[in-house]
């Protein structure tokens, strides 16, 4: 028997945690990341390939290898509940209500309802045209700013930014930015260039954690910057010894330089926050 194709949202769950894999163990080898996970090449090579999709226990072995949630890796695993689990629930549930009478169906569809929305899910009953029943288990969505700024992973550029003239809402699925849904830290923009295309392809639309201080943020974080009102969009190292700071691209073009800023030089510089999650448009 043939197996049953993939589903849009299974498709794209194997691409999200492809492309987080990639960005959580850039620079390692399969190899090396199997030496600290425990986890054979040939099953990181499905995750990173997209061919597989992973499992919990290997989502926990990796994200206890690089001090990460498994939400960083998954985004089913948010709000500290696991989503497929919660879905395979409700189904559950609802097989066994529909051979209750009708008057428990429609005391018991009702709890599930508030159930399942407290858990970030939705869940609804239609009629089709042909007046089949059909009941749906969606996700929650939020409004963001979004900022067409346009900014540049490539050679920092002058720009217009994130003023209230390039502010517009953007919604997005819960299951996109896990842990990060709902927060009002989090702002949208476009990107454009090649400089981080590693890690964050061209013309992704990417969404940035406002931060307070540099004191927020580790080395090699990917951050959106200005300096002397040239945006960017680079790798963060807070250089120490030297007293810099150095901004670095991502790319497999390497004509791309390190953007470097000495700490007294720094009067003009901002840094608007860390890049948390992109979207890819296609």
């Amino acid at each position: 028997m043939a197996r049953k194709p993939l589903s849009e949202e299974d498709l794209q769950i194997r691409k999200i945690i492809a492309e987080n894999l990639k960005r959580i163990t850039h620079g390692l080898t399969q190899a090396e990341i199997s030496d600290r996970t425990g986890i054979p090449t040939s099953t990181l090579s499905g995750y990173l390939t997209e061919k597989s999709t992973i499992n919990k226990d290997n989502a926990e072995k990796i994200a206890a290898a690089f001090n990460i949630d498994k939400s960083d890796i998954d985004p089913r695993y948010i709000r500290n509940y696991e989503y497929y689990d919660m879905k395979k629930e409700l189904l559950d549930e609802l097989i066994t209500l529909n051979k209750s009478t009708k008057v428990e169906k429609l005391n018991q569809f009702e709890k599930m309802t508030d159930k399942a929305n407290s858990l970030g899910l939705g869940l609804s009953s239609t009629i089709t045209d042909r007046g089949n029943k059909r009941t749906l288990i969606s996700h929650d969505t939020h409004e963001y700013n979004f900022f067409d700024a346009n900014i540049a992973a490539g050679v920092p550029t002058s720009v217009e930014a994130f003023d209230e003239d390039h502010n517009e809402q953007i919604a997005i699925p819960d299951l996109i930015l896990g842990k990060h849904a709902g927060s009002s830290d989090i702002f949208f923009t476009s990107v454009n260039g090649d400089s981080m295309n590693n890690v964050i392809p061209n013309k992704s639309i990417i969404a940035v954690k406002k931060i307070e201080s540099y004191s927020e943020l580790a080395d090699n974080d990917i951050v959106v910057f200005s300096n002397d009102n040239e945006f960017s969009v680079k790798r963060f190292i807070n250089d120490t010894r030297n007293n810099r700071i150095i901004f670095r691209p991502d790319s497999m073009d390497m004509s791309f330089t390190d953007v470097v800023i000495n700490y007294e030089e720094a009067d003009s510089l901002v840094i608007y926050g860390k890049v948390v999650v992109y979207v890819v448009q296609t």
